[in-house]
C-alpha cells in the first residue's frame, strides 16, 4: 500500500517532435488506479490564436485575444482538450512502482534518473494512447 499523500500525482510533459520542430505541452494527473487525465495545454492555448493564463490576486485569469474568458468556458475549454487514458495493471505497475519509490520529494523534486525514466514511462504512453486525440497530431516518423 502506497502512502495516500501520492495521489493523484500531477506532471508537466513535453512532448517533442523533430520534423518539423514542434513541442507540445501536457499536464497529467495519475491516480492510484492507473487512470490518467492528459490535459494538452499547448492545443487548449493555441487552437484559436494568442491566449495565455495571468494571476491576478492569486487568482488565475484565462484571455484568448482581448478577452477574458468566462469559468463556464475556461471549463469548457479543459473538457475539450482532456484525453482520459486508463492503463491495465501490467502497464501501470512499472509507472506506480517509480511512483511509490520516489515518493513525495517535494519541493526538491525528482532527481534527474527517475526524473528522466517517469518522463520516459509518459512519452510512452503519449505516443501509444493518446497523441491521435490531441489538436494537431504530431507524427511520430517525425515527417510533416
Amino acid at each position: 500500500m502506497s502512502d495516500p499523500s501520492l495521489w493523484p500525482l500531477f506532471v508537466e510533459v513535453n512532448v517533442a517532435q523533430r520534423v518539423p520542430v514542434r513541442e507540445r505541452t501536457l499536464f497529467v494527473t495519475i491516480e492510484d488506479t492507473g487512470g490518467m487525465n492528459w490535459v494538452d495545454y499547448s492545443g487548449r492555448m493555441s487552437h484559436a490564436g494568442c491566449s495565455w493564463i495571468v494571476y491576478k490576486d492569486g487568482e488565475p485569469r484565462h484571455i484568448r485575444g482581448d478577452q477574458l474568458l468566462s469559468e463556464k468556458q475556461v471549463e469548457s475549454e479543459k473538457a475539450e482538450f482532456s484525453i482520459c487514458v486508463e492503463l491495465a495493471e501490467m502497464e501501470f505497475r512499472p509507472l506506480y512502482d517509480l511512483i511509490v519509490k520516489v515518493g513525495k520529494p517535494w519541493p526538491g523534486g525528482w532527481d534527474a534518473k527517475n526524473n528522466k525514466e517517469l518522463h520516459t514511462f509518459l512519452e510512452t504512453i503519449y505516443w501509444a494512447q493518446v497523441n491521435r486525440f490531441v489538436f494537431q497530431p504530431f507524427n511520430k516518423s517525425g515527417d510533416s
